[in-house]
């Protein structure tokens, strides 16, 4: 049966409304705030949809991203969908995460441009029709997968011990207080099992390849090796048992690629170079970032040794350990802090295999290949992916410790954060609009107070230990190369 479908009411346009409620859409506003009325009334009816047994979809994130990674969620539907059950707890409620994968999306060139400031566009009937001419293009696949099922029972057990559906506890219109935890909990469970359901295709992978590259560009060969070495080690070490990677052998993704136009090919005696524009290398983030939590840690791994040829695996564990809480906050990872020992040495032990790192007897000691092998060209390509994401961490910590504590509320903190990376970006002409992306370090920031590692004071400045920090910074100093923190903090210190 075709689901009941939340919709933003900005999409109730003339015919276009009227077709789309035909195919299962309920328009609703996008903010309750100031209407308690407007929330009772519509809280009843998803209660009235849902005791009836129909199926319900709606956007967890409450709008579409325009980076490519998943958005923070939204807990409005989630929370009326949780008071409503309770409420009349008819039938049981299973919530289904569903995973979208694009190879080209219409809309990319309009997210970039937001991304880089320009004001959203109004939906219209006009908008619509300009893009028809659009159509005519290629757009490759769509890949739609499923999760793991969430049964909101297990959820409601886990806060409310006593929960039952034969005495469920009584709910008025007022908010319990077990209602926002319940919602939080439920909604990273959701995001986290929509990324373990993510499938990988040619073009996720080209995007993380010639992304890591300074021109974005590869010899054929050299990028083939490279696209057949992220598939093999998602497929040995994999993510989790629902991801699905693209069963194709690295030509076979080039030339998909190059049918949908992503790619130029160069002809040279010695091996074609291939590469994208600068156009198409921004338009490639968003498909990049599709998958990039997958190959997130492996690349973290490898991003130690690009200043390091030998480190003690007791390093590489503070190093994850420093750096995964906040990338699985940001990229909605699944594993628990408590298990990632065991996972950072099942990911040593698949570059170990695939000839990127040689390890003492004991594991105790890793090393990176030789300088002049293709293993350590394949291992700093891999390594690079990270870079962008621990750069962001450097800028808001370099700058934090250059004003000193007290100095900084969250909102200039991050306004500056925003101009330093826009500087830097201009600066060594990195394509990548997310790279400034203010709400990345806003991200950033309330999980360093979430930590400890700041507080915020009575007048919102932020405050914190500069011992703390800087233990934060040293890691920081431990991956990234001297030239790149040189770089950042010229621009910090201007």
């Amino acid at each position: 049966a075709v689901p009941h479908i939340a919709a933003g009411i900005n999409l109730n346009m003339p015919v276009i409304g009227s077709l789309l409620r035909r195919g299962g859409a309920f328009f609703l506003r996008r903010s309750f705030g100031g209407n308690p009325t407007y929330s009772a009334v519509f809280t009843r009816y998803l209660g009235a949809i849902l005791a009836r047994g129909h199926s319900i979809e709606y956007f967890i994130e409450g709008g579409r991203s325009r980076t490519g990674r998943l958005l923070q969620p939204k807990t409005g539907m989630l929370s009326m969908t949780v008071r409503s059950y309770v409420r009349n707890p008819a039938r049981p409620v299973v919530f289904v995460p569903v995973y979208f994968g694009y190879e080209r999306v219409v809309e990319a060139r309009t997210y970039v441009g937001e991304l880089s400031g320009r004001p959203k566009e109004k939906e219209s009937i006009l908008t619509l029709l300009r893009t028809l001419p659009e159509l005519r293009s290629r757009f490759g696949k769509v890949y739609v997968s499923f999760g793991d099922p969430l049964p909101l029972d297990d959820v409601l057990r886990e806060h409310l011990p006593d929960w039952s559906r034969q005495s469920p506890p009584v709910i008025t219109e007022e908010k319990p207080a077990w209602l926002s935890p319940v919602c939080h909990d439920l909604a990273r469970r959701v995001m986290t099992r929509i990324n373990a359901a993510a499938c990988v295709t040619p073009v996720n992978l080209l995007g993380m390849v010639l992304l890591a590259t300074p021109r974005q560009s590869m010899g054929e060969a050299d990028l083939a090796r490279q696209l057949e070495l992220y598939a093999s080690l998602l497929r040995q070490a994999p993510y989790s048992p629902r991801v699905w990677v693209t069963p194709l052998d690295g030509q076979s993704m080039i030339r998909h690629c190059e049918s949908l136009r992503m790619l130029r090919r160069q002809p040279h005696p010695l091996g074609d170079i291939v590469r994208m524009t600068e156009a198409e290398a921004v338009l490639a983030t968003y498909y990049r970032n599709n998958a990039l939590h997958l190959l997130l840690l492996p690349s973290l791994l490898a991003c130690a040794f690009l200043n390091n040829a030998t480190i003690a695996r007791r390093d590489l564990l503070r190093l994850a350990g420093r750096v995964y809480p906040y990338v699985a906050d940001e990229y909605f990872l699944r594993w628990r802090e408590d298990e990632l020992p065991a996972v950072v040495d099942e990911l040593l032990e698949d570059l170990l295999n695939h000839g990127l790192l040689t390890a003492s007897e004991d594991r105790s000691e890793w090393r990176r290949p030789t300088a002049e092998s293709s293993e350590a060209v394949q291992l700093s390509v891999l390594g690079r992916i990270t870079v962008p994401i621990l750069e962001r961490y450097y800028i808001a910590i370099s700058l934090l410790l250059r004003a000193g504590s007290g100095r900084l509320t969250q909102d200039a903190l991050e306004r500056q954060c925003q101009l330093t990376a826009q500087r830097m970006a201009m600066l060594y002409e990195l394509n990548s609009p997310e790279f400034f992306d203010r709400a990345l370090f806003g991200l950033f920031i309330e999980r360093l107070a979430a930590r400890g590692v700041i507080a915020v004071s009575a007048d919102e400045r932020i405050t914190f230990e500069p011992v703390v920090l800087e233990a934060v910074s040293s890691d920081a100093q431990f991956v990234l190369h001297e030239q790149i923190r040189n770089s950042i903090l010229q621009v910090v210190h201007r």
